[in-house]
């Protein structure tokens, strides 16, 4: 190993160190309540080094959901079943989806929050653009199942199948929240079926995609 090699290899174990470590207090104590400091603390490393590879706590938010994100993108291509038609596979897709959202429940937080500017995570830096492009292909992922359904016939012609995968995954993002996943619920919330709910809404679109009107 050259001496280049050695340093950009060094450097790597460096930077998921620091995102060890941001990971850590943010999943404990919050993103506000996490400093920079604390941070540099944790990593044990000083506060310049550490400003050499993230200028903030925002580049941080987006460094983990990028991780999030590559976990929810793994676990859909380690489950995918190749001798499922197009709508089954669509359904394996949500199955395995809210099994993330269970399993990685802290992971599923921060992507909402990105979603909802709740931690006013950056959307310029190099973290976010790869958080972006991870979005963008799970989008893909979900929008080229839709096209095969259309093309084996599980699925009507009518579907759009970009309109649909952004109907489906901002559907999930946005009604599975965190407080779902880790019981922090109001008293009024405990009271709604919540997977029933979203096992509800998406029959509704495997009924349209399906081409069966009589649920929608």
């Amino acid at each position: 190993m050259s001496i280049r090699e050695r340093k950009a290899r060094e450097k790597q174990i460096r930077r998921q160190t620091i995102i060890d470590a941001a990971e850590k207090l943010f999943f404990q104590k919050g993103f506000e309540n996490a400093t920079m400091d604390a941070i540099a603390q944790e990593s044990e490393l000083s506060k310049g080094t550490l400003y050499l590879y993230f200028k903030n706590k925002t580049e941080l938010c987006s460094a983990i959901m990028g991780r999030g994100l590559q976990t929810l993108l793994n676990m859909i291509i380690n489950r995918e079943d190749n001798k499922l038609m197009g709508l089954n596979k669509l359904k394996k897709f949500v199955t395995t989806y809210e099994e993330f959202a269970r399993i990685h429940f802290q992971y599923h937080q921060v992507i909402m929050n990105f979603r909802f500017n709740r931690w006013k995570c950056d959307q310029t830096g190099d973290e976010s653009i790869r958080s972006m492009e991870l979005f963008g292909r799970i989008n893909q992922y979900i929008a080229d199942i839709i096209r095969e359904g259309i093309g084996d016939g599980s699925i009507c012609r009518e579907a759009d199948p970009m309109i649909i995968s952004h109907i489906i995954w901002d559907n999930h993002t946005g009604l599975m929240p965190g407080q779902i996943i880790n019981d922090n619920l109001t008293s009024t919330e405990k009271e709604l079926d919540y997977p029933h709910i979203i096992k509800f809404m998406f029959d509704i679109i495997c009924s349209f995609l399906a081409g069966d009107t009589r649920m929608v």
